[in-house]
């Protein structure tokens, strides 16, 4: 049995929803490392993320969204080093990959972080990330991979939404059903079905809706696209689309040029002399 101290869930008083909540950017839960106590194994994406930080190891988790990027919280990192950094399937030995790239969001509504891998763990599938807030009440399961066995999910039922910390910035408290255990590290990922919904916080008493993060993933993943869509993963990302006639070529919207009249050029989608072009 894996077991490990597991923190104290806020409370539905109004005293431990002022003290639940937080300034924009921040971890509304303070706990961490925590494990799932007799957890069932889980068929999740969710890998384990090896931390070297002042001469030592850590570890926080994340999901494959695609076979080269993987979705963590912002703190994971917890201020170290963006070198040196692994990712590594469970249960140990698994596939594992270096890190050359860590995207953290501009926004300080956006608790995630995206892990760039330079080697691919292919998966037969992975999951979408969910454009529908969550409700209060909405049923979810959480994944955490432990360092002596498989990925894990909860004792018994699902986890539940129940306490909105800041639903302006998508934060809910989460409480299980049943007997169910809660167990966390940093950036677990919450699912209804195959679908990821919520990232969990430090501890076990919050997650942030994985709908406010889907725009801002869906920028890293089109970069400096305009226009056309990119792959990733199992799902198809739009990322804009031209207008006025114009057409995508590589990820650029394109104009055709004009046929002007003799002695008139193309100022950019209007004929004119050329010195008349502004």
């Amino acid at each position: 049995m894996i077991s490990r101290a597991l923190p104290v869930v806020c409370s539905l008083s109004l005293l431990a929803l002022a003290a639940c909540s937080a300034a924009p950017g921040e971890d509304p839960a303070s706990s961490t490392n925590d494990a799932i106590t007799n957890g069932t194994p889980s068929t999740h994406p969710v890998v384990q993320i090896n931390v070297y930080n002042n001469g030592a190891w850590d570890r926080c988790s994340g999901t494959l969204i695609s076979d080269s990027y993987v979705l963590t919280a912002f703190t994971c990192l917890n201020g170290a080093p963006t070198t040196g950094l692994t990712v590594c399937e469970t249960p140990h030995p698994g596939r594992c990959s270096n890190v050359v790239a860590v995207v953290g969001s501009p926004s300080n509504a956006v608790y995630g972080t995206l892990l760039r891998l330079e080697t691919p763990i292919t998966k037969s599938s992975y999951p979408a990330i969910s454009r529908t807030h969550l409700a209060i009440g909405s049923p979810m399961t959480c994944a955490a991979p432990s360092p002596l066995g498989p990925v894990y999910g909860p004792t018994e039922g699902p986890f539940v939404v129940g306490l909105a910390i800041n639903p302006a910035r998508g934060w809910f408290g989460i409480s299980p059903t049943g007997g169910a255990q809660i167990g966390t590290d940093r950036g677990d990922g919450c699912f209804q079905g195959d679908t990821l919904v919520a990232l969990e916080g430090k501890g076990t008493g919050s997650v942030q809706d994985a709908s406010f993060l889907a725009s801002w993933v869906d920028s890293v993943f089109c970069g400096a696209r305009t226009c056309g869509n990119v792959v990733e993963g199992s799902h198809t990302i739009s990322c804009g689309t031209c207008e006025d006639g114009a057409r995508c070529a590589n990820g650029t919207c394109v104009r055709p040029p004009l046929h002007c009249s003799k002695g008139q050029v193309d100022c950019g989608g209007y004929c004119a002399p050329v010195t008349r072009c502004w």
